[in-house]
């Protein structure tokens, strides 16, 4: 189960700095832009997924 976990730990990685990248950029402009907006929400979706996976591993 610890493998199960680090593996989607992994996968689960670039997707948290995806998102903080995005953020720093909306903040830094002040809005998100469109070509932001497509991949953020994808990269939350995978996350939520992700996090409901784990959870229910344990």
């Amino acid at each position: 189960m610890k493998t199960l976990a680090c593996a989607l730990a992994i996968i689960f990685l670039p997707s948290i700095v995806n998102i903080l990248n995005i953020q720093k950029r909306r903040l830094k402009l002040g809005t998100v832009t469109p070509m932001d907006q497509a991949p953020w929400k994808t990269n939350v979706l995978e996350s939520i997924l992700f996090q409901s996976k784990i959870a229910s591993l344990d």
